[in-house]
Parts: C-alpha cells; sequence; structure tokens
C-alpha cells in the first residue's frame, strides 16, 4: 500500500492552530522535515523523559568557524539523525562556512525516504556559532 503524501500524519511544528481551531498537521515530508529540525534544535540533556536525545552541535556555540569545526558539526548532525529519525537514510551531511557571517555554519542534510520508494529530498539548517541555530 502506497503512502499518501498529501494525507496528513501528525502534529506540525512548531505546534499552531489551523485556520478552524485544531491543531496544523503535517504531512509525511514535512513531519520528518519538521523531526529534522527538532532533533538539531535539542541539546542532549534538555529533555527530562530522553536526556539522550538531541543533537551536539548546540554545544558547539562559541567554537571557532574553522574547517575542523564544520567537520565536527557534520558528523554530530549524521550521528543523531541516525540515531533519532529512522524514517531517513542519510546520503550526505556537507557544511560550509557562510562568507557574509563569519559565525554561521551552514549544513545541507540530504537523505532517502524508504517509505516513499527511497524518494531523495534534503533540508538546509544554519548554525550561528555566536549563539545557537537560526
Amino acid at each position: 500500500m502506497a503512502l499518501d503524501l498529501k494525507k496528513p500524519v501528525g502534529w506540525a511544528f512548531p505546534i499552531e492552530p489551523d485556520l478552524y481551531g485544531g491543531i496544523k498537521m503535517a504531512n509525511y515530508l514535512r513531519s520528518v522535515e519538521d523531526s529534522i529540525v527538532m532533533i538539531l534544535r535539542t541539546t542532549p540533556g534538555e529533555l527530562f523523559v530522553e536526556p539522550r536525545f538531541g543533537c551536539k552541535i548546540n554545544e558547539m556555540v562559541f567554537s571557532p568557524n574553522t574547517n575542523a569545526t564544520v567537520a565536527a558539526a557534520e558528523y554530530y548532525v549524521r550521528e543523531a539523525l541516525n540515531i533519532w529519525e529512522p524514517r531517513i537514510q542519510i546520503t550526505s551531511v556537507k557544511g560550509g562556512i557562510v562568507k557574509e557571517d563569519v559565525y554561521t555554519i551552514r549544513l545541507n542534510i540530504k537523505f532517502k525516504l524508504p517509505a516513499l520508494d527511497n524518494a531523495e529530498s534534503e533540508i538546509g539548517y544554519d548554525l550561528n556559532l555566536e549563539g545557537g541555530a537560526l
């Protein structure tokens, strides 16, 4: 049975009301993307119910924006998503220093969705070393 891409599968993140006063819902891809962002924005130890949940990139605030820092961020992202988002298979995590903002690392995460016949997707994420995620 094929997955209906337009059918809602869960709450959208951040949680907010829809036009009818209910909770805004997300389709499968949006649900996966929201989950990725939630994982990347959460620092391990932040959630009382699951202290291991999250990504260590948030501990990199105030690190120097160097190639070594970018490589560590790529590693932490891959590690966290492999643990906490079982609906995806990561194909690449590439980071780079943003020329216009010396405090920002831009991460591009490419992944496959096995439930959607290995459809490929990607999401971008900016990490601000001066003060966390953007």
